[in-house]
């Protein structure tokens, strides 16, 4: 796969999921970095310009596929980046959702996963249960959006507490107005305002992707991205060896005590978990708890077809699993989701994990 950097060349608009309609809910949130299916939607725009496609859907399908069909692309997991003096780049991931404040109030660590012989309703029959480090006092605020990559690998693998990164101090959100417009009578509608919020990346920050499946995709130019089709450069990367690897190689065992990261958001048939663990795993697994963050909804808009796709909640990235087994368990599959593996949906990070007796 070849890795390309995205930056912005002004402000960016990628709404959330939730309707929006000037005059009813008037105010349009913005997501940054946009989920996978956005992305793709981008790519495959811009590859259709390039090639000089006729909009025409026979035409649109045989060159780039539809809503369900990708046609051969494959993308991973869309992350933020920042690119340093030296040229390399350096990924953010969101804040894992096991994270609690650390005794300074300065760093985040992670929950402890206690054991515990009675189950309650509250725990879903989970047979363990994260809570807080015993000395930790309870505390309020945003523990910060992002990890960077080296605070990420301290963080998951090794246990350390460590400094985040508010979303701040990434990309400025900024709400702008505007009113609703009658294309028919090419005026304003009465009463109609809305307000818009936009991304302003900081300098040198974008949108780091890796991508397969157009072999004479152009290696640099500019692509409309977003609503109000905004202005996204992007340009090919060296491939560079990253301290956090996504995935995990399928015919590798994994630890008989593993936890999953999810790097982006992830669908599964029961909202938060899928009906049966053995769609991904090949072996028996055990899932004994969970950190979520609530959920996401992910819906978007069919150019092919000028019609909404259904919106659906998603496990959210920054979600975190713990599982067990007996040993010898392998995936069955790079990615863990029912929909989106092809594009960078329910792409994860594993490591292992132990419990502490209550």
């Amino acid at each position: 796969m070849t890795a390309y950097f995205m930056e912005a060349q002004d402000v960016l608009f990628f709404r959330d999921g939730r309707p929006f309609n000037a005059g009813d809910d008037h105010h349009a949130v913005s997501r940054f970095p946009p989920p996978p299916s956005v992305i793709q939607g981008v790519i495959r725009s811009h590859y259709l310009v390039h090639k000089g496609i006729p909009l025409e859907k026979d035409k649109i399908r045989q060159a780039v596929g539809d809503a369900e069909n990708f046609n051969g692309l494959r993308l991973s997991a869309p992350l933020l980046a920042r690119r340093e003096p030296d040229g390399r780049l350096t990924r953010f991931f969101p804040t894992p959702a096991d994270a609690c404040p650390s005794d300074d109030g300065q760093h985040i660590r992670a929950r402890q996963v206690v054991s515990f012989r009675q189950h309650s309703h509250a725990a879903r029959g989970l047979t363990h249960l994260v809570v807080s480090p015993p000395n930790s006092k309870p505390q309020k605020g945003d523990l910060g959006g992002y990890l960077d990559e080296s605070s990420f690998q301290a963080y998951f693998f090794n246990g350390q507490a460590v400094a985040t990164v508010k979303a701040g101090q990434i990309f400025q959100r900024e709400v702008r107005v505007g009113i609703a417009l009658d294309a028919a009578r090419r005026s304003t509608e009465s009463g109609k305002l809305y307000e818009a919020e936009f991304i302003r990346p900081q300098e040198s920050v974008g949108i780091w992707v890796e991508m397969d499946g157009y072999p004479d995709f152009p290696e640099q130019g500019v692509m409309r991205a977003g609503g109000e089709g905004r202005a996204l450069r992007y340009g090919s990367v060296a491939r560079q060896e990253f301290a956090v690897q996504l995935g995990w190689k399928v015919d590798q065992p994994l630890p008989s005590n593993f936890k999953v990261y999810f790097a982006s958001p992830a669908y599964f048939e029961e909202g938060w978990k899928p009906k049966d663990w053995g769609v991904f795993f090949d072996g028996q697994v055990e899932l004994v708890t969970a950190a979520i963050g609530g959920y996401e909804v992910i819906g978007g808009y069919d150019l092919l077809e000028g019609k909404q796709k259904p919106a659906a909640r998603w496990l959210p990235a920054g979600s975190v699993f713990y599982f067990r087994s007996q040993g010898g368990v392998c995936l069955k599959s790079a990615a863990l989701t029912g929909r989106g593996a092809e594009i960078g949906y329910g792409q994860v990070v594993i490591g292992a994990w132990q419990p502490v007796d209550a």
